[in-house]
């Protein structure tokens, strides 16, 4: 009994393993024929978050797969921030697969990242996570602060000019 068991699970086992090869082969010869059926998600980051008006701010694409694969996703990622193109066609190299930009232009405020995987042959493009990017503004006074300084100029040179004509 107890080697009838024994070659039971062997057989049971030869037959997972079996399975799992039918399966993969099965796939590759799907994606083989030119159809992108394999799913990607696409994470973006930047840094420094937050950033100071006029800073470098790297912002940083990874394309990973939802599933086993032999090779890496190919292709571009373009970069928004909101609806406005700020990269595009950013190839993708490594492992894991990432493309990135570095750019010192964003306005202070709040700005949503979005990256664009462009997909290929095999992976299915995917759209990234938004990322909030505040930046903080750098000694620029706003208008009231405008307004303070000028009281406070102004008022000073009254004085001056005020004790100067008493002397």
């Amino acid at each position: 009994m107890k080697m009838q068991s024994y070659h039971a699970d062997r057989i049971t086992a030869f037959l997972g393993i079996l399975a799992v090869l039918v399966i993969v082969v099965a796939g590759g010869a799907h994606v083989a024929s030119g159809q992108n059926s394999i799913p990607t998600t696409t994470v973006v980051i930047c840094s420094p978050n937050p950033s100071n008006f006029g800073q470098s701010v790297t912002c940083t694409a990874k394309v990973t797969l939802n599933v086993l694969s032999m090779s890496d996703p190919t292709g571009t990622i373009d970069f928004y921030d909101g609806a406005d193109l700020l990269a595009a066609g950013v190839a993708l190299g490594g492992s894991p697969p990432q493309a990135a930009f570095t750019t010192a232009t964003f306005s202070p405020g709040a700005h949503t990242i979005i990256a664009n995987y462009s997909g290929d042959n095999v992976f299915e493009a995917s759209s990234g996570n938004t990322i909030q990017q505040v930046l903080n503004s750098v000694g620029v006074p706003t208008m009231n602060e405008w307004g303070i300084i000028t009281f406070v100029l102004l008022a000073g040179l009254s004085s001056l000019y005020y004790l100067r004509r008493r002397v």
